[in-house]
Formats: structure tokens, sequence, C-alpha cells
């Protein structure tokens, strides 16, 4: 009589690479319990999926047996947890400073987030976090930013992106030399830095993309008050970034002297002159014969020929 012999007790086990022993037995297969085929190599691992949500109980088969036909069957329950798989959206290159917000996409992680942004701030332990990226105005970084996730079953997966923060070019405007009457000349100083390319707005209508570090311009006033010219400089980076900065020119309206009166007479000889300048606040005036008036309008006798030269 042939003695079969008997069925082994499982053991229970949590993990994929549980050893199985071989004793006296010709051939050994092995069941993984995921639909995979049965092996029957002596594999002491195997590597589990489960993509679901709730946790997947397995039985492992282990089937041993002899030339001699016996054989003895040895079965447990192995338990897969749901694998986590850390994502989340790789953004932009962005123009600094830049807050960005990281879209997690992160799927079975349903214990924490461990953001670390790679630029030596805090970590985060947000689940969808904002943050604030910089870079000086002539230097682009890129930052390595990485996620960890975890479940409350103990599983974990960790992904990366890196996050490019282009220079922003700082505009600064100023005026080195600045006088005279109408029209009024204006030097400009660009002492921007990260700049590729200028516009220049000179708040008169004229523009242009003066590169050099100093340059002048005329401002005229055609009106008979004050009128105040913003001029803009707008800095561009190769990157598409930008940044500007105004100065404000205020220019006096153009003077220009003009009168009417009588021109001539018999002596004493009284004329009312009209004051047609244009643009003058004061005024200074000069008869030919010696006489003065700061007033206007003004009337003078003169009681004098005007000496010839």
């Amino acid at each position: 009589m042939i003695r079969r012999p008997p069925r082994s007790t499982p053991k229970p086990s949590s993990a994929a690479s549980d050893v199985y022993k071989r004793q006296f037995a010709s051939n050994v297969t092995l069941d993984w319990g995921d639909g995979n085929a049965v092996t029957s190599t002596p594999e002491i691992s195997h590597v589990y999926e489960n993509d679901a949500f709730e946790p997947r109980v397995l039985n492992v088969v282990q089937t041993a047996s002899t030339d001699y036909g016996c054989e003895a069957i040895s079965i447990m329950n192995h338990t897969v947890y749901p694998q986590v798989r850390a994502q989340f959206l790789q953004p932009a290159p962005a123009c600094a400073p830049a807050a960005l917000t990281l879209v997690n996409q992160s799927t079975n992680a349903n214990g924490t987030f461990t953001w670390d942004f790679g630029d030596g701030g805090p970590v985060s332990h947000s689940a969808q976090p904002s943050h604030l990226f910089d870079t000086p105005a002539d230097m682009s970084s890129t930052y390595s930013v990485s996620l960890l996730a975890t479940s409350t079953y103990g599983c974990m997966d960790s992904t990366s992106h890196a996050v490019v923060i282009e220079a922003t070019p700082v505009a600064d405007l100023d005026i080195v030399a600045q006088g005279g009457c109408y029209p009024l000349e204006v030097t400009f100083a660009n002492q921007s830095v990260g700049g590729d390319h200028y516009e220049w707005a000179y708040g008169t209508g004229m523009v242009s993309s003066e590169t050099a570090l100093e340059h002048t311009v005329s401002y005229f006033n055609p009106t008979g008050s004050m009128v105040t010219y913003p001029a803009v400089l707008t800095v561009h980076s190769d990157a598409g970034c930008s940044s500007q900065d105004v100065v404000y020119i205020e220019v006096l309206p153009e003077v220009e002297a003009r009168i009417e009166g009588g021109l001539s007479g018999c002596t004493p000889l009284d004329v009312d002159f009209l004051n047609l300048s244009d643009g003058a606040v004061t005024y200074e005036w000069n008869f030919g014969d010696g006489g003065q008036s700061a007033t206007t309008p003004v009337s003078y006798t003169h009681l004098t020929l005007p000496t010839k030269a």
C-alpha cells in the first residue's frame, strides 16, 4: 500500500519573498495566486501588483511531488496592499519670483505627503502645496522637487520633477542730466540687470530700443502750462521675463515774447503796450529811453527820442 504524505499545515506570511522549502520532492510548483503562470523553478520571491483601492488576499499554493506519485500541498494566505504611486504635474518654466501650486496626482496615497522643493526651504506635508520659487536677476535656476507619498498600510512611493525658474531682469532707469529751457534736454542712464532687450517709451509718443548705457532725448511743451511726461523703460530677457521702471519728466512751456503797441507820435507819447507773450510768468520791460517796468499790461509815456546807435 502506498502512503500519501499528509498535507502540510500552512504557515502565515506577509511577504512575497518567503522561501519555500522542498524535502524529498522531485517536482515543486508554485501558484502565486495572482493569475500569473504557475512556476516550477525554485523561486524564492515574487512581485505582486495591486493598483486597486483595497487590499487583495491571495492564496499561494505550493505543490510538491515525487517520482513515485506522492505529493503534498501547502497553502498560505498573502495580503497585497494597494500600490502607492506618487505623481504630480511638472510645472512649466516660470519667471521669478514664481508662486507655483503643485498639483498632486498620486493614487492610493491615503497616508502622508512630504514635499521637498529643492531650494533649501522647509518641506511641506500639504496634499497640494503652493511654494514661492526665486532666482537672481542674472541667472536662471532649476530645482529638483520631490514628493514622497505613503499609505496607511505602510506602503510608499516617491517621484521628482525639475522645476525651471527663469531670471526676471531688473529694470533700473535713472536721469543723469536734466537742464535748460525749452526744449528740455534729458540724459537717461540704463542701469538694468539681466536684460537682453530694451523698450523705451518717453511719454511723448516716441519710442526706441536704445541699448546704450546713456542717451539724450529732447522734450518739448507746446502748451501754456507745465507738462509731465512719464518715461518708461521695459527690460526683457530671452526667456520672456520682463520688468519696468519709470521716471517723470516735467517740462515747462516754451517762452515766446511778443508785444503790440503804438510806435510813432509826438512827444510826450503815451503808448499802451499789449503783451501777447506765451509761456511766461514774469516780465521785464525796457522802453529804450532808460525806463523800465515789471508789470503787465503796461502804459508808458515817452518824453524824448530814443538814442540812435
